[in-house]
């Protein structure tokens, strides 16, 4: 094991949680009505809105629990990044089937559009990036990078 499962844990949460923060703020500076009690509850903290984060970070700390760890911290963004996406389009391609859907898969490439757009996606890069050097033992140092 490369990364203590602290860390991974950690991280898989500040790059979810963060990212996901960031898209709502987006979307809502786009459309900025205020939102009531009923879409807090509602919209935010639905069952269906409440798989993506958990999968999500399930994905981000197994990965970083299992892969190698690289030396460059725009390596782990773009792996992380490619995995968050995957994991959002397969997730929302799941509801749109369960909601009944005749084109999940439009659906799905649609929610991963919004999430370019709502700045989900680049805000996981730069914060894959920004963790990477956090990722690693304290006493493990250049070395274990490397080999």
């Amino acid at each position: 094991m490369n990364t203590s499962w602290r860390r991974a844990v950690s991280y898989a949460v500040i790059v979810t949680l963060v990212s996901l923060a960031v898209g709502e703020a987006v979307n809502f500076l786009w459309d900025p009505e205020l939102p009531t009690r009923d879409w807090v509850f509602g919209a935010l903290l639905a069952p269906d809105r409440l798989v993506f984060p958990v999968v999500v970070i399930l994905v981000l700390t197994e990965a970083r629990l299992l892969l190698p760890p690289t030396r460059s911290r725009w390596t782990t963004a773009g792996v992380d990044t490619g995995l968050y996406a995957l994991v959002l389009l397969l997730v929302s391609a799941a509801e749109a089937v369960a909601y009944g859907d005749v084109a999940p898969a439009d659906s799905a490439f649609v929610t991963l559009l919004f999430a370019l757009f709502t700045l989900q996606l680049p805000a996981v890069f730069a914060l894959s990036a920004w963790w990477h050097g956090r990722l690693h033992p304290a006493g493990a140092g250049r070395a274990a990078v490397t080999a």
